[in-house]
């Protein structure tokens, strides 16, 4: 008898919390929508510039903003960095070319400060990009990085 209103009270919360699991899903899904447009507007300028159309992906999973910064753009992190760093680099033919030859989608994560920022996998051509928020030097160094790379 005891265990079957263990089971009835857990049953009771889990019907309780899911409204709230669905607002944080529903909320994610919209923040999502805007990350994206935002990004969305980078990689069509990168694009132009580079003469290339590149493909971008967030990796939501790896977003974990500190209390505090909740609000941060994720694709505008993504963008202004990652993706306006490999736009600098197409400043000139050289550039050009060897942006286009080895990158043709854009991968952005979220991790601590730590972490290398820019690695190229040539075999995909993907561009993982990794930052914190908490380094302000962000878009320079993945372009020094780059450029490095390239």
């Amino acid at each position: 008898m005891k265990s079957l209103r263990n089971v009835l009270a857990a049953c009771l919360l889990l019907l309780c919390l899911a409204p709230c699991v669905q607002a944080q899903s529903l909320k994610l899904k919209r923040q999502m929508v805007e990350w994206d447009k935002e990004l969305s507007s980078y990689i069509d300028r990168a694009s132009d510039k580079c003469g290339k159309k590149f493909a971008a992906e967030l990796d939501v999973d790896s977003w974990k903003p500190a209390e505090g910064q909740e609000t941060y753009s994720f694709g505008g992190y993504c963008g202004n960095g990652c993706v306006f760093a490999l736009e600098m680099l197409c400043r000139d033919d050289l550039g050009k070319e060897a942006v286009a030859s080895k990158v043709d989608k854009i991968v952005c994560h979220h991790k601590p400060s730590d972490s290398k920022h820019v690695e190229i996998n040539l075999a995909d051509k993907t561009l993982e990009c990794t930052f914190s928020l908490h380094d302000m030097q962000f878009q320079e160094t993945t372009k020094k990085e780059l450029e490095n790379m390239l």
